[in-house]
């Protein structure tokens, strides 16, 4: 994806748009979608995503913009942060104790305890094709007690 500008973003229709209708919607910002989430009653899910060559000073300035994006709109208790990223989930719980954070994995690793342990996460997200009864057990067991949340999105209708 090419860089581009908020205001070459703001022009994009991703409405309907036919002969009949003329609907224009623009890509809402994350400002505007976490003030109506607020006003809505809704709960978000943000997940951060990052590459291996991403270096630590893009995530932690990623990471401060969405906090303070998040401080803004005083959506703290709307909000989900989860990732791959430990290192940014590292970031992101040093500077905030109170908003919720999810670890995602594809299957829990050896050390994924610790790290939820230590990050106070919420939920853990595991790829459905990975889940066993074991790991189900592990992570809604004491001390954790966390919420499990599984990733569906391959599976087809067949």
């Amino acid at each position: 994806m090419e860089k581009i500008t908020k205001k070459q973003l703001e022009t994009i229709n991703v409405g309907i748009s036919n002969s009949k209708e003329k609907n224009f919607q623009k890509i809402p910002t994350l400002e505007e979608l976490l003030k109506f989430c607020k006003s809505s009653g809704l709960k978000l899910n943000i997940e951060m995503k990052f590459y291996d060559l991403i270096k630590l000073s893009y995530r932690k300035r990623l990471v401060n913009e969405l906090l303070k994006t998040i401080e803004k709109t005083k959506s703290n208790n709307q909000v989900l942060i989860t990732s791959f990223d430990i290192n940014a989930l590292e970031i992101l719980r040093k500077k905030s104790s109170d908003i919720p954070i999810g670890i995602l994995y594809e299957n829990l690793p050896k050390n994924w305890a610790k790290s939820a342990t230590d990050l106070k996460v919420t939920s853990i997200h595991l790829d459905y094709n990975f889940l066993t009864f074991e790991n189900i057990a592990a992570v809604c067991s004491p001390p954790l007690n966390s919420c499990l949340a599984l990733d569906m999105s391959d599976i087809s209708d067949q």
